[in-house]
């Protein structure tokens, strides 16, 4: 018995990726991408935009919170974060809650306080009892007036200056 088959009988194998194949590399795909999207970076005009009316909100809050449980509040700002603190027995002791809990900014993000137009630099003390607030919200609804940078570079940033009453104006500033 002759068992090889005549060309026109022999059985073509394909080749390629089977469907079943296909449909888990997009399984995988997709769910690998719903773990990456939400950490790319947006665009950060954006975010600057988004972190600036952040700040702007809080500082509100902080005020109303003075008034309301008559009591100084105060705002500590460093390079990399800033924190809201209240006024306890004899020391400043920060807010662990929201919406007043400390807050980092990014890290590509330059933020600076100024008062009268003049750089406050951050005091940097291991002992909490040493650190004072740079801004002081009373509870009479006051505050100290003050001016806050947020900066992508030199030639990019926004500005808000809060006057003692808590009204602000908000500048961009954009030279490229």
């Amino acid at each position: 018995m002759n068992t090889s088959l005549k060309p026109s009988q022999r059985i073509i194998k394909s080749q390629g990726f089977t469907l079943l194949e296909v449909m888990v590399v997009i399984a995988m795909m997709a769910i690998l991408t719903a773990f990456v999207v939400p950490y790319l970076p947006g665009d950060r005009a954006e975010m600057l935009q988004a972190e600036v009316d952040r700040f702007q909100s809080k500082v509100a809050y902080a005020q109303t919170q003075a008034i309301l449980q008559s009591q100084d509040l105060g705002l500590i700002v460093d390079e990399g974060s800033y924190k809201f603190v209240q006024r306890v027995k004899a020391e400043w002791q920060g807010f662990e809650e929201e919406p007043l809990q400390p807050q980092k900014v990014e890290k590509f993000f330059k933020q600076r306080i100024l008062i009268e137009d003049v750089e406050v630099l951050p005091e940097i003390s291991d002992d909490t009892e040493l650190v004072k607030p740079t801004i002081l919200f009373y509870s009479s609804g006051e505050m100290s007036p003050f001016k806050y940078q947020l900066a992508l570079s030199e030639q990019h940033y926004l500005s808000l200056e809060f006057d003692p009453l808590g009204e602000s104006t908000q500048e961009s500033f954009n030279e490229e």
